[in-house]
């Protein structure tokens, strides 16, 4: 449960993984929550690269009646990071030093627990973690499927989530390979995904052909510019270009392409080719 509004702990546990809150840090800091709120929306992305940041709104009592606030949750590398971006005054420099103790804490807590005679740690406690980890899989994998990843690639993308988040790797867990999700994978044709496409008027078949031609069979991923230009000769001057790619991200995931961004901090992404 979360804490008092007023007398925030500063790190708590979370659906099986350690976070502090926006109003721990904004207590600690002596900072105005919704600043701290505003920091966290202006910078989300930085902060996603270390897993989702989780959001609640929660409702409180005050002298003019019931109000509404949103919290915003924060593993350990989030919320350092977020602290790197407020003024480094002495107040947040000793806010710093105590969360970071505050983490070191419960985990060595977590990790302590004592257990039956012969077991190096609580087996109720691991199973908790690994009930956590399975929820938190299955809602990222859902989310992978939804944006029309293969497979094999929306598993180890939800794997590899849940490890950021819990600590838990289900796949190892499992016994899971690479190989077992492959196999695993349904067979679907180009000719099936093509049909797939309702209201196509060429275009798809198009955009495959020149996919797979030997002039592009070699190469792995392209840019929506690449493709347009070259399927259906459309440039990005052209005033349709960016319905155009719209519609394109459409016949892509219908072929089984993936969209991703091409490097750490750069903006431009790609469609990369599915495997086998």
């Amino acid at each position: 449960m979360l804490p008092d509004l007023h007398m925030p702990e500063i790190v708590i546990e979370r659906a099986g993984e350690l976070v502090t809150t926006s109003l721990a840090i904004a207590e600690g800091t002596e900072v105005e929550h919704a600043s701290v709120i505003k920091l966290v929306r202006k910078y989300l992305e930085d902060l996603e690269e270390f897993g989702r940041v989780g959001f609640e709104i929660r409702p409180f009592e005050t002298a003019g009646g019931t109000q509404r606030q949103e919290i915003a949750f924060l593993n350990e590398p989030q919320a350092t990071l977020l602290l790197t971006y407020m003024r480094n005054s002495d107040i947040v420099r000793g806010f710093k030093k105590a969360l970071v103790r505050a983490f070191f804490d419960l985990r060595d807590s977590a990790a302590g627990v004592a257990a039956a005679p012969g077991l190096p740690t609580s087996v109720a406690h691991r199973a908790d973690h690994i009930v956590a980890a399975t929820r938190s899989f299955n809602g990222l994998l859902r989310a992978a499927q939804g944006l029309r990843l293969g497979h094999a690639h929306a598993a180890r993308s939800a794997n590899a989530a849940t490890l950021r988040h819990t600590g838990i790797d289900l796949m190892e867990e499992l016994g899971v390979t690479d190989a077992d999700l492959a196999a695993s994978a349904p067979a679907v044709s180009a000719d099936t995904r093509l049909r797939a496409i309702s209201h196509d008027d060429g275009t798809a078949s198009r955009v495959s052909a020149w996919l797979d031609a030997p002039e592009q069979a070699a190469r792995n991923h392209f840019e929506s510019q690449d493709i347009l230009s070259g399927a259906i000769g459309l440039t990005p001057g052209h005033s349709d270009f960016h319905g155009a790619q719209t519609r394109l991200g459409y016949i892509m995931a219908r072929l089984g392409w993936r969209k991703q961004r091409m490097a750490k901090g750069a903006r431009r992404y790609v469609y990369v080719r599915p495997e086998g």
